[in-house]
């Protein structure tokens, strides 16, 4: 499947990092902007919905001195979708 410019974008400013292990572990998408050293500021998305809301956000929150983080959930946005797990509504 052929991702979206916009959404390619995104993507290109982020990075993945792998939390749980074995079975248990996923990949999530993760974008930051800003200094690492200034006061952080964690965007974080409903279900069903991903980081990728907040694509206006991030760089305005950097500029007034923040350090701007949002993550995609596991099954959510661009992070990884592990069949071994329940999506459902009953289950979030």
């Amino acid at each position: 499947m052929q991702i979206p410019p916009l959404i390619e974008s995104f993507k290109s400013k982020g990075y993945y990092a792998i939390i749980g292990n074995g079975t248990k572990s996923c990949r999530i998408f993760i974008r930051e902007e800003g200094s690492k050293d200034a006061f952080p500021i964690v965007l974080v998305h409903g279900v069903p919905s991903s980081s990728f809301m907040y694509r206006g956000m991030l760089e305005p929150l950097a500029a007034a001195g923040f350090r701007a983080i949002t993550f995609d959930f596991p099954g959510m946005g661009l992070s990884e979708k592990p069949s071994n797990r329940d999506y459902s509504w009953s289950s979030q």
